[in-house]
């Protein structure tokens, strides 16, 4: 319990507004370092792309995980409306909440992509922050911490500056494909 104590205590507070002070690389090899094989390996579980039930022990992670299911099952289900499709196969709501379904409904109404996943970044922080909430150098603390380090690490890569170049490369790519395409 103590080591959870001193590894808490030494991460840099998490600010929305702020890039990342530790990547979530780091946060990891820390982590390894500081804690049990089994607290390291709960915690490389806890991302927010994994959706394997069985995969992290993490009560919070579950919690979130469920929510995000939630959130992308609404979405999923008003890309199908907006295209006159069957909503059937995306049916299933999991952790829906009233929240869920308003952050769901302002990225799906976003004017631009980027507006829209700066709207769904903001809403998985939210969804942290309340099940951080009476967690206090804990393990559920640390499993929180990482799953907001990763948002604000998806964050940080979402600039101009980091965009530009991979737009660039995508637009030269489709460029040379079309031209070869016309000259077949």
């Amino acid at each position: 319990m103590g080591r959870y104590y001193y590894f808490a205590a030494s991460l840099p507070m998490l600010l929305y507004t702020e890039p990342p002070r530790l990547s979530p690389e780091d946060f990891l090899l820390e982590a390894g370092r500081l804690l049990g094989a089994a607290e390291a390996r709960t915690l490389e579980a806890a991302r927010l792309s994994n959706f394997d039930p069985a995969a992290c022990a993490s009560p919070a992670f579950n919690r979130y995980r469920e929510w995000e299911i939630g959130l992308r099952a609404r979405l999923a289900l008003m890309r199908a409306a907006a295209r006159k499709e069957d909503e059937t196969p995306y049916a299933r709501l999991g952790g829906e909440t009233v929240e869920t379904a308003r952050f769901a409904r302002s990225a799906f109404e976003a004017p631009d992509p980027l507006q829209a996943e700066e709207i769904l970044l903001r809403a998985r922080w939210d969804m942290l922050s309340n099940l951080e909430v009476l967690h206090f150098f804990d393990m559920e603390f640390l499993v929180v911490y990482f799953l907001k380090l990763q948002v604000l690490a998806r964050r940080a890569l979402l600039s101009q500056e980091n965009g530009r170049p991979r737009f660039d490369s995508l637009k030269i790519g489709l460029e040379r494909e079309i031209a070869e395409r016309v000259q077949t």
